[in-house]
């Protein structure tokens, strides 16, 4: 083993070492998983009025993927 060779291998070994220590940049405060409190479920509207489609009936959805994202972006082709 030449010198450079013998002083890259100790100086990745130290680089590797001191990426296991701990300092102040990576000490932060994490969330407590445990505190975390649940939200009440969803509830669907009583008056939400949906009919079932009739047998046989076109879909209400007209034209192409396309044209109904420029439809709800911009008004409009």
């Amino acid at each position: 083993m030449n010198q450079f060779t013998r002083f890259a291998l100790v100086a990745g070994l130290g680089a590797m070492i001191a990426a296991c220590g701990s300092n102040g940049l990576l000490n932060r405060d994490r969330p407590d998983e445990f505190a975390v409190q649940r939200q009440a479920p969803l509830v669907v509207p009583p008056d939400f009025n949906l009919v079932p489609p009739k047998p046989g009936a076109p879909r209400p959805a007209e034209g192409s993927a396309a044209a109904q994202t420029l439809e709800a972006l911009f008004g409009g082709p």
